[in-house]
């Protein structure tokens, strides 16, 4: 599928569009949201943990490196936001204290492209 994608932040409420298949952290960059993964997207570190409040279903299933970072906390909707791809519309919320990085310093895209 193509076209773009709403992606909300909460509690900020800001948005960003993005194209289908475009990471997460291309989209809170585009949104002015800032958000730590210091591991670079490797999904070790945990330091980028968002909670999906709505739009689960249009993100691949958690990977191993997510169920060792979150637990539990998985079944609350709680990701590791470098890890993810955003398939369809969402609703994000990010965690109290993970505002960190500058957009500019967040994840490229795959191909090496600047997100914002």
């Amino acid at each position: 599928m193509s076209g773009d994608v709403r992606v909300r932040f909460l509690p900020s409420g800001r948005e960003s569009r993005v194209r289908r298949g475009a990471w997460l952290t291309t989209a809170a960059a585009r949104a002015g949201v800032s958000i730590v993964h210091d591991c670079d997207g490797q999904g070790v570190c945990g330091t980028c943990q968002v909670r999906i409040e709505s739009g689960a279903s249009g993100f691949a299933p958690p990977d191993a490196r997510e169920r060792a970072q979150l637990g539990a906390r998985i079944e609350s909707g709680w990701r590791l936001c470098c890890l993810l791809v955003v398939e369809a519309d969402c609703d994000v919320r990010v965690a109290e204290g993970a505002f960190a990085y500058p957009p500019e310093q967040q994840r490229r895209e795959p191909d090496g492209r600047d997100p914002a």
